[in-house]
């Protein structure tokens, strides 16, 4: 009885002194001190000499702009999150905005920033209504869902977002900063300080989400893309010098990949040794039946412009480039010879690294 005639006063407490409810992030507390008036200078007395003034404990006066007492959001902004590798933060940078080194194995670094931000806009089904070339992604509308003041007023917010690169004169490092462009209120209107902290936010979640797609591709290996958001390929040279194909993507992640490519390009895969990156492969345009090593399989059409016979595939990298080396005969396909296969094998490879 005597618990239930507590909670019957607390309630009535509450009541008379009525609905004290403070908004989450709004400062508490007295602030009285916002309302003190400067005071006169102290004169001194007839006869007695005046001391020197110093302004030493003087308040500066607040800018009319700033927020002061229960205007000040207390809430701790969103921070941008560096976990890409290569990527960072600088403490004093104010502005949601991250920047990216340029590591071991990557040619270009602003082609890697601008076309990772591409596609992990496009990872996380975010439209792009316009681009300046390496240099502005401009974002479709995008809607935030707020609740606000004490009855949790739906507030919607619609933003256009502006992606800034910047390289550095050096070219090995570049910074991706994300502004709001635009912005649509439907529901109450709110301070202009709120507004701001929200945008602010929500281009830093933005920015979050674009650098986290960064990281996943990372880890699945693929270090370089084209604008199109799909694995960089392009010809060049093997350690040894030789013809090569090569792979904005980590030995690992082609290793793999390369299995089912050449598969379906109609190879049989005799043997294969990873130690050594090497593939053992027959090719024949007529032959039809089941793989050696994938008896469950039939094999694939032939679809490249060369002879019947024995070949070999050597698959050399690190963590963010791979070179592909064909070999027959024992002997490296020259460049010609690589010219000629390298549309349908560039194609199956970006085929099969979406999937």
């Amino acid at each position: 009885m005597k618990l239930k005639l507590i909670a019957l006063a607390c309630c009535s407490a509450a009541m008379a002194a009525g609905c004290s409810y403070t908004p989450a992030g709004q400062a508490q507390g007295s602030f009285e001190y916002t309302n003190v008036q400067q005071r006169p200078e102290l004169q001194a007395a007839d006869g007695l000499n005046k001391p020197v003034s110093t302004n030493r404990y003087e308040i500066p006066p607040v800018p009319a702009s700033e927020p002061i007492g229960t205007e000040v959001d207390i809430n701790a902004p969103v921070v941008v999150w560096p976990l890409a590798d290569g990527s960072r933060v600088e403490e004093t940078e104010q502005l949601p905005r991250i920047y990216f080194d340029e590591l071991e194995g990557m040619t270009n670094i602003s082609d890697y920033v601008w076309n990772s931000a591409l596609q992990g806009l496009q990872a996380r089904n975010i439209g792009v209504a316009a681009t300046q070339d390496k240099q502005v992604i401009s974002t479709d509308w995008l809607t935030t869902q707020y609740q606000i003041g004490e009855n949790e007023t739906p507030l919607q917010v619609q933003r256009r977002f502006n992606l800034i690169m910047e390289t550095a004169p050096h070219g090995r490092t570049a910074s991706l900063l994300v502004e709001v462009a635009e912005r649509q209120d439907k529901g109450p209107t709110i301070g202009e300080v709120l507004a701001s902290k929200q945008d602010r936010d929500a281009a830093a979640g933005l920015l979050n989400q674009v650098v986290s797609e960064i990281a996943i591709m990372q880890y699945q290996g693929v270090g370089s893309l084209t604008e199109d958001g799909t694995l960089a390929i392009d010809t060049g040279f093997d350690d040894e010098g030789s013809p090569a194909m090569v792979l904005g993507a980590s030995f690992n992640f082609s290793w793999t990949l390369m299995a089912s490519v050449v598969e379906e390009l109609g190879f049989e895969i005799d043997d294969l040794n990873q130690s050594t990156g090497r593939y053992y492969l027959d090719y024949d345009k007529d032959k039809s039946g089941a793989s050696s090593l994938a008896f469950w399989r039939s094999s694939k059409e032939g679809k490249l412009d060369i002879a019947n016979g024995s070949y070999e595939l050597k698959v050399t990298g690190d963590r963010r480039r791979t070179t592909l080396t064909f070999f027959t005969n024992g002997e490296a396909f020259s460049a010609a010879e690589l010219n000629r296969i390298f549309a349908p094998v560039a194609a199956e490879i970006k085929r099969q690294s979406e999937l």
